[in-house]
Parts: C-alpha cells; structure tokens; sequence
C-alpha cells in the first residue's frame, strides 16, 4: 500500500479531491490500525482490522466523492464533509452527511435520497456478515428509515427484522429510539 503525500507540509492525507476536474485519490495504507508498519505479504488481516479498514475506506471514499460533486467542507452536525488533522480525528466523524450536505449532493446529481438510503441498507446488511464496521450506521439508518416510514427490505425485498439480526444491531427493532449526536437529514 502507498501512502499519499500531497504536499511536504501536510502531516498525512487519507484522499484528495479536484473540485474544478472533478477527479480524486484515496489511500489504504492509512486505514489499517497497523499502519505504518507494513503487513507482509500472505498474512491474515484479523475481522477487527478488516473493520477499521473498511470503515477508514469508505468514509475517505464518500468524503473525496462529495468533493469530486462540488461539495466543500462542512462545519455543521457530524457531517463526513468535515474537514480532519489527524487519523484519529477522521475516526471521531460520521460516515452520513448533514442535512445540508445531503441537500447539496441532490442538487448536484439529482440522487433518489430513499434509494439512496435502501442501496446504504443493503450494503451495510451485505458487510455485517464479515466485519463489524457499520453496526452504528447500520443502527442508525434503520432509525432514520422507521422516522421517514420507509420500508426497510434487503436486496431480495424481504423486510427486515433487526431483532434477528446479528453483530451489534440486535436491539434496534425493540428500542424506541437510538441515540446519535447525527443530525437527521
């Protein structure tokens, strides 16, 4: 994996976005909890690891595509358009966007927001079963999906019952409310 160095006075950099050619980059090398020792070749990444690269990933991913769709950085809520100093800062944020930012990306691509949120569902359904890395987003969205009375299917349109679910989700069907210091676009 290699490591992205933009500029010599920038301590780190997890991705980078042209707003103007609309292009990015992104690394892995930061995303592994191991990093910066390097993994050899062949080894075995445990599932915890597998979780925080994953996670690491896409919130880089999604934060250098808001950017690519002309969204700048973002000071409201717990929004993964904020702009981060360090990993462990980066950690600290949501993988969702604020309401505002949400806002921005439907005009700027015209995305179906209840499709949006059922393809979001799936995906973390889909990567529950290897890795623990979007339990909370996954607890999160099925709230959101309940207040916006969305049908709350997987990929084969079955509903889904959370109380049947494995990982750290098992208590959303039965709880009235989930706590989050997100903003509920």
């Amino acid at each position: 994996m290699i490591d992205l160095y933009p500029d010599p006075k920038w301590n780190f950099c997890l991705g980078e976005a042209d707003i103007v050619n609309r292009v990015g980059v992104f690394s892995f090398a930061r995303g592994l909890p191991s990093f910066p020792r390097a993994i050899p070749s062949g080894s075995i990444i445990t599932r915890s690891d597998m979780s925080v690269l994953l996670l690491r990933a896409v919130k880089t991913c999604v934060h250098e595509l808001f950017h690519i769709f002309g969204v700048h950085h973002c000071q409201y809520y717990d929004c993964i358009m904020q702009g981060c100093n360090t990993l462990a800062e980066s950690d600290t944020h949501g993988i969702d966007p604020c309401p505002v930012c949400l806002h921005k990306l439907h005009l700027a691509t015209g995305v179906d927001l209840v499709q949006r949120y059922t393809k979001l569902y799936d995906f973390y359904r889909r990567h529950e079963v290897t890795t623990d890395a979007f339990a909370t987003e996954l607890k999160w969205l099925h709230h959101r999906m309940q207040h916006l009375k969305l049908p709350i299917v997987s990929g084969s349109q079955q509903p889904i019952d959370m109380s049947q679910s494995s990982g750290g989700a098992t208590s959303v069907a039965s709880s009235s409310s989930v706590t989050s210091n997100r903003a509920t676009p």
